[in-house]
């Protein structure tokens, strides 16, 4: 017997996710960048400059269909105005200062790695639960820790060190959907970061989730791999329970 459809649609998402998440990643990253080259010469700023950052951010067959810049040449760069046009919306188009535009896209950097998180933990909550219902025939939510964890111990047999690093992974995504990316004052994300990692970490509650990771990026990116490889040995075992 094959893997049902459903469960193996999830599975083909949870590995073809990092590829998205990177490819948004790094979209964002070029418009960024090109404007903080920008603003890292200001005394030689000139408006072919920002004829450069029209082609850069929208072309006729892109997502911004037109840009207009309006700049006056004794303005502070930071004051200059992009106006953005989106096909897609009712409005015309949107206004930026240029300082705007730098601050929104410079500040992605987390806010995309961390909603990749959300979305990769998302899909292994989904999974577990449809792959419990195959398997046990007794469909629980995955979405609730005290059923996923047995579930995960007991059925799909991983090692206590993994388990306890998929609850600091769920704990990190809970602070960013529910508490504006910071440590949660209940205190539980630093009790699961002790469990996982055996240390205290060096941050309180209440701080930016990045003073206890360090390096967010590098932190979602291993536990990429560690949900990948969860769902490989998933797909493994269910394989020879449907072939059995």
């Amino acid at each position: 017997m094959n893997i049902p459809d459903n469960i193996k649609y999830i599975l083909e998402r949870i590995y073809k996710s990092e590829k998205e998440w990177k490819a948004l990643y790094m979209a964002v990253w070029r418009y960024s960048g090109h404007i903080e080259t920008l603003f890292a010469n200001p005394e030689s700023f000139r408006i072919q400059d920002f004829r450069e950052l029209k082609a850069i951010l929208g072309t006729p067959s892109g997502t911004a269909k037109a840009i207009t810049v309006i700049w006056e040449p004794q303005e502070k760069l930071e004051n200059g105005i992009v106006e953005l046009e989106l096909p897609a919306s009712k409005k015309p188009y949107l206004k930026y200062t240029i300082a705007e535009l730098r601050l929104i896209l410079a500040s992605r950097d987390k806010g995309f790695t961390l909603s990749h998180l959300q979305t990769l933990f998302s899909l292994l909550e989904v999974l577990t639960t449809e792959v419990s219902d195959e398997v046990l025939k007794s469909r629980k939510d995955m979405g609730y820790w005290k059923n996923m964890k047995p579930f995960l111990k007991n059925t799909i047999k991983l090692p206590e060190p993994t388990i306890n690093e998929l609850y600091l992974a769920k704990k990190t995504r809970d602070c960013f959907i529910h508490n504006s990316s910071k440590i949660d004052y209940k205190g539980e994300w630093i009790e699961a970061y002790k469990i996982a990692r055996g240390t205290t970490p060096s941050a309180n509650r209440g701080d930016e989730l990045e003073v206890g990771l360090v390096n967010i990026f590098h932190q979602v990116e291993d536990w990429h791999d560690l949900i990948v490889g969860v769902a490989k040995t998933i797909e493994y075992k269910i394989a020879q329970l449907f072939e059995a």
